[in-house]
């Protein structure tokens, strides 16, 4: 389907990919709430570059991929599974989760608005 993005968070316990629930027209998409959501689950991203997606996913906390091509979707997770190191790109999901907390917005927030002018 044309301009449909799917994006897969990675369920490494299990050794399979997931596609996640979210689908959407996301050729114009700001931002993919299904990302921010696997980061807190130490849980890797594949996803098509697509929106503000490729902000957020930096090769050690996902997978970009060029939007609706398959076979690179196919290579990302082959490549997931077969050579990428799971255990790093966990500790970077993770990590990614604490840059993109509730937390970390509200500490930018009180520094810049407690900068004297």
């Amino acid at each position: 389907m044309p301009g449909v993005v799917g994006v897969q968070a990675l369920d490494a316990p299990a050794g399979t990919a997931h596609p996640a629930r979210w689908t959407g027209p996301g050729v114009a998409a700001g931002q993919s709430g299904v990302a921010l959501t696997a980061f807190p689950f130490g849980r890797p991203v594949i996803a098509s570059a697509v929106g503000g997606l490729p902000e957020i996913i930096d090769g050690r906390n996902g997978i970009l991929v060029p939007p609706e091509d398959p076979a690179a979707l196919a290579r990302a997770v082959d490549e997931f599974f077969t050579t990428r190191n799971r255990a790093d790109m966990e500790r970077a999901a993770a990590d990614s989760a604490r840059r993109y907390s509730w937390q970390e917005y509200g500490a930018i927030m009180n520094r810049l608005l407690s900068a004297t002018p």
